[in-house]
């Protein structure tokens, strides 16, 4: 990008915003489409183009770096980030909140009426917290700051011949710890790295996981997790322990699977305790994740999801419940009344599960580590049964065999929980087929100023 050469600025205007938030016009000059961030629909903007790159093979879509709103939109409103241009983690940070939810929402209604029947009502619960809400954030190593890179589009204009100092505004690494979605408590954590990075001598694009959680009563409530390649591990380990002996924080190192494996070394936990108290469920219990387990980014929004399946909980009959990536357990207890199965793919998440169950006397419960394709088979055949099955999809969604298998459990309600539109969609209508029908669906706005949310859907088989 170093050689681009820009346009003159151009005036655009916003036709529509995409999936993700950025803004759609089309070039007066050849009618071509041209992405911009940072911009709301009917807005007239000024903008930058770069010129196109010829040797660039991968520069398939046309993009313009926003300079301002000649002509704003209702919806926009001050941003609460210094670096709201510049990060690539937000999208919506010029946009009123109510706006911003309308859109999410309008978008997933539109995707899942393309693939199944959605019931009259649709639920949707917006955000606890919409600032200092995240408890988790990772950052490379980069010149010594703890940061994450500006978007590709700021780093084109920064590399550009053009001086765009104008347009750029921001530094090209943009510190972690500047971010005003994350609670305070991780902020300081991160700050407490950074002020001693340079003591550390951590390897240039070393990944560093942080969470911190402000918990009632209890001191195991923050973690760093180090993610060094495999010719890096033994210089990481060092000031992973450096990290501990200093300021008594647990870290994790997890070291990366050597090119061309997908299988990852087992975490090594450098503290006394491997544990990490990320959560409390409805009975102020606090839930625990051992060392490489997964934990939300912001629990007190993903308390939505909790409620949301409470809901559906508390009116279906005692019975068998299967959870389908149960992950530490965080849901277990809404099912204290049934005879309650958990599985997940990783071991770390089920071994947190049952230190959970044990600490809180949950009975007749248990958890096993398994996919759901090798689970579902082998326990139909082994004549397991379940009434209630409640899935957690991944960014794709489960595969038709999956959903057949669990009609052939015998389950009479499926409650399934998705962070994306296109996964909830097409695992509705995999259920749809068989003879199910969407009871209630609703939708969670667990991360504001992002394109993200999440969806919870109960089908009963008619």
């Amino acid at each position: 990008m170093n050689d681009r050469d820009w346009e003159q600025t151009m005036t655009y205007t916003i036709s529509r915003l995409l999936f993700r938030g950025e803004g759609l016009a089309v070039s007066d000059e050849d009618s071509h489409k041209i992405r911009i961030a940072n911009v709301l629909p009917g807005e007239v903007v000024s903008a930058s183009e770069p010129q196109p790159d010829e040797t660039d093979k991968h520069a398939r879509r046309r993009f313009a770096v926003l300079n301002k709103a000649i002509q704003p939109s209702p919806d926009r409103c001050e941003a609460v980030c210094a670096h709201w241009r510049a990060c690539p983690a937000c999208q919506f940070q010029c946009m009123h909140y109510r706006a911003q939810t309308q859109f999410k929402k309008e978008n997933w209604i539109r995707l899942l009426q393309k693939f199944c029947t959605l019931p009259e009502q649709i639920g949707f619960l917006p955000a606890i917290r919409q600032i200092a809400y995240r408890c988790r954030a990772e950052a490379l190593v980069l010149s010594r700051t703890l940061g994450i890179t500006a978007r590709p589009e700021l780093l084109a204009i920064l590399d550009g011949s053009k001086d765009c100092s104008a347009i750029a505004g921001d530094e090209r690494i943009i510190p972690l710890q500047s971010c005003v979605l994350q609670v305070p408590e991780l902020n300081d954590l991160i700050t407490i790295v950074q002020e001693h990075l340079a003591d550390f001598n951590l390897p240039q694009n070393l990944r560093i996981s942080f969470e911190a959680r402000d918990l009632p009563e209890n001191e195991i409530n923050r973690r760093i997790v180090l993610y060094p390649q495999p010719e890096f591990a033994e210089c990481t380990r060092k000031a992973g322990l450096m990290i501990v002996q200093m300021f008594g924080i647990p870290v994790i190192l997890q070291v990366l699977p050597p090119h061309g494996s997908h299988v990852y070394p087992k975490p090594e936990a450098l503290s006394q305790t491997p544990w990490y108290g990320y959560d409390t469920d409805d009975c102020g219990h606090v839930l625990y994740a051992l060392k490489g387990a997964w934990t939300p980014v912001n629990p007190d929004n993903a308390h939505l999801i909790r409620q949301t399946i409470g809901q559906i909980a508390k009116d279906l009959p005692a019975g068998k419940v299967l959870e389908i990536g149960c992950g530490c357990g965080t849901h277990t207890s809404l099912f204290k009344d049934h005879d309650y199965t958990g599985i997940d793919a990783s071991w770390p998440a089920i071994q947190s599960a049952q230190y959970n169950a044990a600490q809180y006397n949950w009975q007749d419960t248990n958890f096993y580590t398994d996919t759901a394709d090798h689970y579902l088979v082998k326990r139909y055949y082994a004549g397991r049964r379940a009434d209630i099955i409640l899935m957690h999809s991944n960014r794709l969604p489960y595969s038709q065999q999956v959903a057949e298998y669990c009609k052939k459990f015998g389950a009479h309600h499926i409650i399934i929980v998705s962070p994306t539109a296109f996964a909830l969609a097409r695992e509705c209508q995999y259920f749809e087929q068989l003879g199910y029908q969407i009871r209630s669906l609703t939708l969670c706005d667990t991360m504001p100023y992002t394109y993200h949310m999440m969806g919870v859907s109960h089908l009963v088989l008619v």
